[in-house]
């Protein structure tokens, strides 16, 4: 439950993720985001497709990403944490249904 917290907190990160343009942007204070190429992520009833958005730290090292599907009001994949390290942090979207 915190980490959907912690996803939720971060979402003013998201206003500055333009998937129309996906032009790097520097997002002062935190680093660079990068669109990197579409990927697919395995759900629990379907596969669920989107690009990869990275943000880079001051110092070029992965600091987050995030698998974003613009029809999808989560991100399908998000990753927190300091290039692999042990002490990362992955999320993975399972299942979405609009009721």
């Amino acid at each position: 439950m915190m980490y959907i917290f912690l996803n939720s907190m971060l979402s003013f990160i998201y206003d500055a993720i333009d998937l129309q343009e996906q032009m790097n942007t520097k997002q002062y204070g935190f680093g660079t985001f990068k669109y990197e190429r579409l990927y697919s992520v395995d759900g629990k009833n379907g596969t669920y497709t989107g690009t990869k958005v990275a943000l880079y730290n001051e110092d070029g090292e992965l600091s987050m990403y995030w698998m974003i599907d613009p029809n999808i009001p989560f991100a399908l994949k998000t990753y927190m944490g300091d290039d692999y390290e042990d002490d990362s942090t992955t999320i993975t979207f399972c299942d979405y249904a609009l009721s």
